[in-house]
């Protein structure tokens, strides 16, 4: 699959303006919405975790560059650390996924063998928002277990063991690596060593609203000046945008 388009001015102030209210899951969604316009939600939100995540990857690199930089907390000392990374760096598959359901995959764990699907970002959607790990540890296995067989004996996916569910989780991490993306970082600071999920959906959402904030001042600024509409001014490349701002400023 070819890469995707890049955002536009308009683009980022419609996904903030919508994603504002909007959990990190359903921010993730509407990206992808605008991006891919002809495939339905319902598509997007089949995607397995890790597959969405490398279509926000690629929209990521396609319009702010391949160059992240974000910061993280110190647990030890609370010292902020800057950090940069690329995209190529935290990419873990060269093509695109198309806009398909995974295919179910067998797994054997001890004495059981599983059939399985990757965790979508539906069933994250589904989970209770009571704030119970365990319990929506269970209901998530309840989603995407499909089969579950012990010595021969079919079983229900709630009747998994712990130990079980533990390893099952630890291989779907496997099979779906862009879903899981860790960081290994150290603080300058007081030396600690800890590890960080870096999470896409996340940290291209922050990017979003600080760049519809710039361009909501940008519009201001050119329309008390000239009186543009908003959408004229929004429909400039971002190198006319700024020779106008650098012309208001002189």
């Amino acid at each position: 699959m070819n890469a995707p388009r890049p955002l536009t001015s308009s683009d980022i102030l419609r996904i903030w303006e919508w994603g504002i209210d909007q959990s990190p899951l359903h921010r993730a969604l509407a990206i992808l919405s605008v991006v891919y316009p002809d495939v339905a939600l319902t598509q997007l939100a089949a995607l397995s975790i890790g597959g969405r995540d490398a279509h926000l990857l690629a929209i990521r690199e396609q319009t702010f560059g391949t160059h992240l930089q974000g910061t993280a907390a110190c647990p030890a000392c609370q010292e902020r650390l800057e950090f940069g990374l690329t995209v190529s760096e935290i990419r873990t598959a060269t093509t695109l996924p198309h806009f398909t359901a995974p295919e179910p995959i067998q797994l054997a764990i001890a004495d059981y063998t599983l059939l399985c699907r990757l965790p979508t970002t539906q069933d994250l959607l589904a989970l209770s928002q009571d704030g119970n790990l365990a319990h929506n540890q269970q209901q998530l296995v309840e989603h995407f277990v499909l089969e579950a067989n012990h010595d021969g004996v079919i079983i229900a996916p709630s009747a998994l063991p712990a130990n079980i569910i533990s390893d099952l989780i630890q291989q779907l991490a496997v099979a779906d690596p862009q879903a899981e993306i860790i960081l290994n970082l150290t603080c300058l600071a007081c030396h600690y060593q800890w590890s960080q999920l870096f999470d896409i959906a996340t940290f291209l959402w922050t990017e979003i609203a600080v760049q519809a904030q710039r361009l909501l001042q940008e519009v201001h600024l050119l329309a008390s000046v000239y009186g543009w509409r908003e959408a004229d001014i929004l429909a400039l490349s971002s190198h006319r945008r700024n020779a106008y701002l650098e012309m208001i400023r002189l």
